[in-house]
């Protein structure tokens, strides 16, 4: 039997898109909002050689730009040459701004993040060299490196190491219930195939099975046909799995008749020889009892089955000449692993940053217990798929929390001059998560995510301590933009992977299923032309002693059990399948 599986390669790269867009579009608004960053640092400085900076910058931001545009094109770029651009662009600026460098060093983060999500575990090598050749660097130029250097570039490509194994994990999840739907289906054809042999009217099994007795002779025992006991063990096999076209008719014109008491309403169906046994799945018979609903036929009706189709695919029916297509049973839909999971455990992450003395220093008491739920929100998305409305809503809930708690017990209000907004932070994964599920919203609930989100920063500036001057440039507003911009089209992309992968999983559905239907029908085939041989071979041993008109009888059926099969299984005369075997 072949192996029920998604067509090769489909899951491995299901979120291919998806990933090329986060990247190149990551990298070009993460990058772009560094230099914005840095900008603001330095113009908190007020001795800042414009003249000088200005142009750097903005040579910066051009590369970052033909950066991104080749990751677009191209889809793959090497690593390493990046990362020794990258060195020397995060040493370079982090002398400029000055400790703690978190400004200048956060421009390795897109590229640590790409390592993290297409190399594994060995790519944490690449951010670690990252890091220690910065530090060394600022060592040599007399500055104490700090901890930012290597925090950034490892924490970043560890969160997407993280998302890569999650994300593998969900498609090898999603990868085992496609081959175990494949699998009962395919289960579920090859009885089909074995019912559109054997259960049809006047069947070549049904002949066999009434010919075994005329050969009954005085002083032999009779050699009772197995293929009743086997097609009774048929019959019931396929009703568990299935309803036949009869069962399903008989069923509703009995709920039909009982609605009315006009005779002249009640309906008579009569399945057409042979067009009774047809499997249906379950939900195929919901489908046909609704479309009986809206016909509503009266009176004699017979139901011919022109071309059966294998169980589950789409199905024509002929209602006194009156076609009736029963549709085929859709499988469910393909979805893409949700991407709550990772945002709540980025929310976690981000919670603990507050703590850090670059940060607001934060008191650990107040956020662990933060960092806590939002795990918690993350195992409680991952158990199983919720509703995006459920999900954006807890979104929001958790962001509040972190808010008000980071900016009531801040302790830093400022970083190299830059004013410290902690109520925004959660913006980072709270906006691309309402992005990514915005089209599912109802209006109503769109509304009220965006006026909640509105309260929330205006709790964030009404809770800022005194001492935060409003002179003080603040860099962070832009790194909530650069989380939307940078997750832009990115839920296009993923219906787009979904798309394909259910394209490539109902071609190899089709072919597994198709398969065996035939397998099914052949093995019908083997079962019956095995028994005629053996009947032939028996009605030979006992032809003399049989009546004459019994032996015309038994003979004129055998003759007609061989043609049918040998126009069944292509013309190949059974006498010679069986003599094949048998050598």
């Amino acid at each position: 039997m072949r192996e029920p599986a998604a067509a090769p390669g489909a899951l491995a790269e299901a979120m291919g898109h998806a990933v090329h867009r986060l990247r190149h579009r990551y990298v070009l608004w993460g990058r772009l909002c560094v230099r914005f960053g840095v900008a603001a640092v330095l113009a908190a400085e007020p001795s800042t050689p414009w003249q000088l900076a200005g142009p750097a910058l903005a040579g910066c931001a051009a590369y970052d730009v033909l950066v991104a545009r080749r990751l677009r094109r191209s889809g793959r770029a090497r690593l390493w040459p990046r990362a020794v651009a990258d060195v020397a662009d995060a040493a370079a600026w982090s002398l400029v701004v000055g400790f703690p460098y978190d400004a200048a060093v956060l421009i390795t983060a897109p590229l640590a993040l790409e390592a993290g999500l297409r190399r594994g575990r060995p790519a944490l090598l690449l951010p670690l060299l990252v890091g220690a050749a910065i530090a060394a660097l600022l060592l040599a130029a007399g500055r104490p490196p700090g901890p930012a250097p290597v925090l950034w570039p490892v924490a970043t490509a560890g969160a997407g190491l993280a998302a890569a194994r999650y994300l593998a994990a969900r498609l090898a999840v999603l990868e085992r219930l496609a081959r175990a739907r494949v699998a009962a289906e395919a289960g579920t054809a090859e009885l089909a195939g074995q019912n559109s042999v054997a259960m049809g009217a006047d069947s070549v099994v049904d002949v066999l099975a009434r010919t075994a007795p005329l050969l009954a002779v005085p002083g032999r025992a009779a050699v009772p046909s197995p293929l009743p006991a086997w097609k009774a063990a048929l019959a019931e096999s396929c009703s568990r799995q299935a309803t036949y076209l009869g069962t399903a008719l008989l069923r509703w014109q009995r709920v039909h008749n009982a609605r009315s008491p006009w005779l002249a309403a009640d309906a008579d169906l009569r399945p057409s020889p042979g067009a009774g046994t047809l499997l249906l799945t379950t939900a195929q018979v919901t489908a046909l009892e609704r479309l009986l609903d809206a016909a509503s036929p009266s009176g004699v009706v017979v139901v011919d089955v022109p071309e059966p189709r294998p169980v589950g695919g789409e199905q024509r029916l002929l209602l006194n000449g009156t076609p009736l297509v029963v549709p085929a049973d859709a499988a469910a839909p393909v979805r893409l692993p949700d991407l709550g999971p990772i945002a709540f455990l980025l929310a976690a992450a981000g919670a603990l940053c507050h703590s850090l003395p670059s940060f607001e220093a934060v008191p650990p008491a107040v956020t662990v217990p933060v960092a806590a739920l939002e795990v918690g929100a993350a195992w409680w998305a991952h158990r199983r798929t919720r509703p995006p409305a459920a999900l954006v809503t807890a979104g929001l809930a958790l962001g509040a929390v972190d808010a008000i708690a980071s900016t009531a017990g801040m302790v830093n209000t400022e970083t190299s001059g830059v004013a410290r907004l902690p109520f925004e932070l959660f913006l980072l994964w709270f906006g691309p998560l309402l992005a990514l599920h915005w089209r599912d919203l109802p209006p109503g609930r769109r509304a009220a995510l965006l006026l909640g989100t509105a309260a929330v920063l205006g709790a964030g500036f009404a809770l800022l301590p005194p001492q935060v001057s409003p002179g003080l440039p603040a860099a962070f507003p832009v790194w909530p933009a650069m989380a939307v911009l940078a997750a832009g089209g990115l839920r296009d992309a993923m219906d787009q992977d979904a798309a394909a992968l259910a394209s490539a999983l109902a071609r190899d559905r089709r072919a597994v299923v198709d398969e065996a239907f035939q397998r099914g029908r052949r093995l019908v085939l083997d079962l019956a032309t095995a028994e005629a041989v053996a009947v032939w071979e028996r009605f030979m041993t006992v032809r003399d002693r049989l009546a004459p008109a019994v032996a015309a009888e038994v003979e004129r059926r055998l003759a007609e059990v061989g043609d049918r099969l040998a126009r069944m299984r292509g013309g190949m005369p059974i006498c010679e399948d069986v003599c094949e075997e048998r050598e």
